[in-house]
This record gives C-alpha cells, sequence and structure tokens, in this order.
C-alpha cells in the first residue's frame, strides 16, 4: 500500500517542476496518488506565476492519479498545509 503525496504550492513552477523531477527518481512514484494543494495568487502581480504553477501540476503524469486543489484566494502557507492534510487523512490513514 502506498499513501498519497501532499505537494503544496503557489507561484514558484520552476520549484515545483524541479520536484517532481526528483520524484520521478522513485520508482514507487507510479502507484502513488498525489494532492497538489495550489494557493491562490495575493494580488494582480502574482497572476502569471500562478497560472504558471497551475500548468505544471496539469502536465504532471508520474502519479497514479492526482487532484488539484486550487484556492480562490491566497490563505496563506499555513492554512493550506493544515487543511490540506487534514482533507487527506479524511479519506486515507496517512500522507
Amino acid at each position: 500500500m502506498y499513501y498519497p503525496v501532499a505537494i503544496f504550492c503557489h507561484n514558484r513552477p520552476e520549484h515545483l517542476n524541479k520536484m517532481l523531477i526528483s520524484l520521478g527518481e522513485n520508482k514507487e512514484i507510479s502507484e502513488t496518488i498525489a494532492f497538489f494543494y495550489i494557493d491562490g495568487k495575493k494580488d494582480s502581480d502574482e497572476s502569471n506565476s500562478v497560472e504558471q504553477t497551475i500548468k505544471v501540476a496539469e502536465s504532471c503524469n508520474l502519479f497514479k492519479d492526482k487532484k488539484i486543489i486550487i484556492r480562490e484566494k491566497n490563505i496563506g502557507m499555513q492554512k493550506n498545509v493544515i487543511s490540506g492534510i487534514s482533507e487527506v487523512l479524511e479519506t486515507n490513514e496517512s500522507v
């Protein structure tokens, strides 16, 4: 049994891409479900970088399955992580 992976991101598509490349080196990744939690933009200056981050997540095909949760507004890292982990644990025994 493989536990799901929760990935928290915001406005750094290049960092997300590098992390996904690194995760792709694990042979078990194709049996894993990923939950992408993408925090919303803080202001209009972040629109492009948040959209690019979403595109990186959408184009990822490493996982058995993936769910992309896009926050409509910026809730901050702490709330994004706490609520994301809580959501995943509602249906999984670990994350």
